[in-house]
């Protein structure tokens, strides 16, 4: 009878439903939990919305064939206002079983959503962290070479200036070495004149 299967699948539903309402919740937590790796939290936000959706489908289906077996029942014979009553909280659970479906449904999808939207703000920050760093290390590299430039430059310049004064010592030595051997000459230039002028006037007496 199909009211008896009804009532069977009902109760082998509820059963199961109790069974896995556990291991939903566990993958909601790993979905939920940011010490997990976005990966891991997607595949249990995937997983939950998958069995959150099985379940669903067959309450629905469950919810479905008690509406049509109400209405079969009413439709061979006359209705009382019990029968229409019973028949519209039947059709009012159906709605409320699909809208809760479609609630947790959009619950999970927009979990699933969030952390794939972690996931690439994650991504893109590391790849600007390590553009980063390599631009970083790039301009270090620049400026030590600069520095390196600047050192050499200003070592030569000392150079050029060391050897520029050591040319001039060395000139101004020469200069001095000139004017002193000219001195000197001068000195026994005169002194033989005077040698020479002393003998003259000896023998002229």
């Amino acid at each position: 009878k199909a009211s008896q299967k009804l009532t069977d699948s009902q109760r082998d539903l509820n059963v199961e439903t109790a069974k896995r309402r556990a291991e939903l919740e566990s993958l909601k937590l790993i979905a939920e939990d940011t010490t997990k790796t976005e990966t891991e939290r997607i595949v249990a936000a995937r997983g939950a919305m998958e069995l959150e959706t099985t379940l669903m489908a067959k309450r629905v289906a469950n919810a479905e064939e008690a509406v049509r077996l109400k209405a079969e029942e009413m439709a061979m014979s006359e209705n009382m206002a019990e029968d229409l009553d019973a028949l519209a909280q039947l059709e009012i659970d159906l709605h409320n079983i699909k809208a809760e479906s479609t609630t947790k449904q959009i619950e999970l999808n927009n979990k699933i959503n969030s952390i794939e939207k972690e996931r690439t703000a994650r991504i893109a920050q590391e790849r600007k962290d390590e553009l980063d760093a390599k631009k970083a290390e790039q301009e270090a590299r620049e400026k030590e070479i600069e520095e390196v430039e600047k050192f050499n430059e200003e070592l030569f310049k000392a150079e050029e200036e060391r050897v520029k004064k050591e040319q001039e010592i060395a000139k101004k030595a020469a200069a001095e070495k000139i004017v002193l051997e000219q001195a000197v000459a001068q000195s026994k230039i005169d002194t033989s004149l005077a040698a020479l002028g002393a003998s003259g006037r000896s023998s002229s007496s």
